[in-house]
């Protein structure tokens, strides 16, 4: 059985589809005997199957409306004739009178994030038009519709087509079209008024009030006034919810000075020099002897000595022995108590996948840019940007824990170099530039300053004013 044997009844299918010359067009490859030729006027009220039964109970509430072929007057004849097409009530004027006329509800399968509403069984949860990055693919989710279609017999064709589509001007995500509910104003009501208040108006050249704006004012239909544009550059506006009191912000540097301060001081450290190290291999297995060397005890004395200036409230490490060895060392130096330190996995050494135990000439051969490390994957192991997530979570969360504590992180190159792109909120150009110019590398038990202030960020702790992003900021008066 075919796919549109699924979609419709064959013999009513091929009594009733054709087009205005009498050719059988595309259909001829699939149902190669014209029957009958009828016109348009006969498919009304023909019914046809959903694609998907979710499809079914969603749009229950229009009765027999739903699934159905309407008359639309709207649409233009042209040369083709007579022909059915489908409507998206939430996205044009005339489909959604066309809806209402007929009781068919507007339904959102898609969330305001992008992703599949869960009652789409089939993909509940999955992102509808994801970037391209690493393994994800903008046509993730067009796979998956495709090869569900397919499994239900219900396919009728399928073909590769290059076409625009817009994309975030900013950071190059696809944009999807959303519906909401808005307010307009009801400019034909109001439309003589307009007309005589503009020819009032002193126009210089005196044509485009005439013209211009004139022949728009005598057209106007109803002017939207709730602008939700995802994609657009969002005001800086922020208002107190308590006095009323507005705020304008000019720079990200003068948001961070209204966001929670907890006063908080982070500092970074690799772990001082492990076997390992010596021989250039990789770690990241737990179950290897990695232990410290003899020269990296001596470096953790040297490092000690420059932390008993600072002075340290907690140790965050990594729970490898490497790290462990260090920050207990480094404890111990500084006369720490054994719950001021805690080990993290967040903060563990990339795993480094099919080159584990490798040299690591062989995994940095694996990678021509700073922007492959980000992007690509070892089989079985992480690129940098998985690293900069996990370590990123760890940094908001530990330094919303915290209040006015100094904060020593033990933990890898790799790792540490993400944290250093988590703090600055670097853009991914930015982090790979970093990565191939070595500016983020740590030395074993070199200490750097992390000056951290939480600021709008997306999934990979970029800087992003971007809505949601910028909807989780929360200001407060700080006394600035």
């Amino acid at each position: 059985m075919s796919a549109l044997d699924q979609l419709f009844d064959r013999e009513e299918l091929e009594k009733n589809i054709t087009n205005s010359a009498g050719d059988w067009g595309v259909f001829a490859d699939f149902y190669p005997n014209q029957i009958e030729v009828l016109k348009g006027s006969e498919l009304l009220g023909k019914k046809y199957e959903p694609p998907f039964p979710w499809l079914r109970e969603q749009v229950a509430e229009a009765g027999e409306h739903a699934w159905t072929v309407l008359h639309a007057d709207f649409v233009e004849v042209g040369e083709e004739g007579t022909g059915i097409v489908h409507i998206a009530p939430a996205y044009g004027e005339d489909d959604m009178k066309l809806g209402q006329a007929h009781g068919i509800p507007v339904k959102h399968h898609v969330t305001e994030s992008g992703h599949f509403e869960d009652f789409v069984t089939d993909f509940a949860g999955q992102l509808v038009k994801p970037k391209d990055e690493g393994d994800i693919t903008h046509m993730d989710a067009d796979i998956e519709v495709i090869r569900a279609l397919a499994a239900r017999g219900r396919l009728f064709a399928k073909e590769k087509i290059s076409h625009s589509y817009p994309h975030c001007w900013r950071c190059d995500t696809p944009l999807l079209n959303y519906a909401t509910t808005s307010w307009f104003v009801d400019v034909p009501q109001i439309k003589d008024q307009l007309l005589a208040a503009n020819n009032t108006v002193g126009w210089v050249p005196g044509h485009v009030g005439e013209n211009r704006f004139g022949k728009w004012l005598e057209g106007a239909r109803d002017w939207a006034v709730s602008r939700q544009r995802y994609w657009g550059a969002p005001l800086p506006i922020w208002r107190n919810t308590a006095n009323g009191q507005v705020k304008i912000f000019g720079s990200l540097a003068e948001l961070q000075k209204h966001v929670p301060d907890y006063g908080n001081q982070f500092f970074i450290t690799r772990h001082a020099e492990s076997a390992l190290n010596t021989k250039g291999v990789l770690n990241r297995e737990s179950g290897v002897e990695n232990g410290i060397t003899e020269t990296g005890k001596e470096q953790v004395k040297a490092l000690a000595a420059e932390l008993r200036e600072t002075g340290i409230d907690y140790i965050y490490y990594s729970p490898l022995q490497r790290t462990k060895e260090t920050a207990e060392a480094v404890a111990a130096e500084l006369g720490l108590s054994s719950d001021m330190l805690i080990a993290d996995d967040r903060l563990l050494e990339m795993s480094f996948g099919e080159f584990e135990g490798k040299q690591v000439d062989e995994y940095h051969a694996f990678y021509e840019t700073g922007m492959d490390r980000l992007t690509k994957r070892p089989e079985g192991g992480e690129n940098w940007n998985d690293v900069r997530t996990r370590t990123g979570a760890f940094l908001y969360e530990v330094n919303a824990k915290l209040e006015g504590k100094k904060v020593l992180v033990v933990s890898h190159n790799g790792t540490m170099q993400m944290l250093q792109a988590v703090a600055k909120g670097d853009s991914a150009e930015v982090a790979a530039k970093h990565i191939e110019d070595n500016s983020y590398d740590l030395a074993n038990a070199e200490l750097r300053a992390l000056p951290f202030t939480p600021m709008p960020h997306n999934d990979f702790y970029e800087l992003d004013f971007h809505r949601p992003y910028i909807d989780d900021i929360e200001l407060f008066d700080n006394g600035v």
